[in-house]
């Protein structure tokens, strides 16, 4: 909203359990702006920041070192000073059109613009990876497949959000009234939303395409893939 102080940068990481652990590294965070954005309000990040990401933290180790655990995301503002900009790299406006897709490593340092300058209206999705066992997800704090898959298909409200975190109050098992079912005929994007299992043959030979070498099948399967979600919108 403008005028609104919205400045802050940080990583959607504990960084303790992330360097005795891993936890996060195979995260992918994303945002789906539903506004034109510009310069002076949008996403902050740091590009290429994961190439020195571990260079940067053996810089930082007793900081690291003396913070609890359990903290979702570490907070930039003591940690990442003028020194660090310098040698690092200093965080550039990332801004999206609407519909606009934003990509980003958990590594990445990310944030926002100082103040608000217009509304803006952004959704923000992170994609984590599933354990062996196609029950756990690799972050042990988050809900299970299962707990997932069923608030999907039942179009109801998370126990817990995207980092293990407590959601807003009246989130939780709540159906919004507007809510209905937009159903892919794909089954990539069944599996994104916990209707099928990423081990089943249709989704696995939908991935290879779509993470394939020929860019042109999978832009065409994209395409189809989009347009069919339009259609069943509509």
């Amino acid at each position: 909203m403008a005028g609104l102080k919205t400045g802050f940068l940080h990583l959607d990481l504990d960084l303790k359990r992330h360097q005795s652990e891993g936890l996060g590294k195979n995260m992918v965070q994303s945002s789906v702006s539903l506004t034109d954005e510009d310069d002076k309000g949008c996403t902050l990040v740091i590009p290429g920041f994961h190439r020195r990401f571990q260079e940067w933290v053996r810089t930082k180790r007793d900081m690291i070192d003396s913070r609890a655990s359990h903290h979702s995301t570490t907070d930039m503002k003591a940690m990442y000073t003028a020194e660090d900009k310098v040698r690092f790299g200093r965080p550039i406006p990332a801004p999206c059109p609407a519909w606009g897709v934003r990509l980003s490593r958990s590594d990445i340092i990310h944030g926002s613009s100082d103040e608000g300058t217009q509304l803006r209206r952004v959704m923000f999705l992170w994609f984590t990876a599933i354990n062996p066992d196609h029950k756990a997800m690799e972050n042990p704090d988050c809900m299970n497949w299962d707990e997932l898959s069923r608030c999907h298909k039942d179009l109801v409200g998370p126990t817990k959000e995207s980092l293990g975190d407590q959601p807003r109050k009246g989130v939780a098992g709540m159906r919004f009234p507007g809510a209905i079912p937009v159903r892919s005929a794909y089954s990539v994007p069944q599996a994104l939303v916990g209707l099928k299992e990423w081990t089943e043959s249709d989704v696995i030979f939908e991935r290879n395409i779509l993470l394939g070498p020929d860019d042109n099948q999978a832009l065409e399967l994209a395409k189809n893939i989009r347009n069919q979600l339009v259609d069943t919108y509509k």
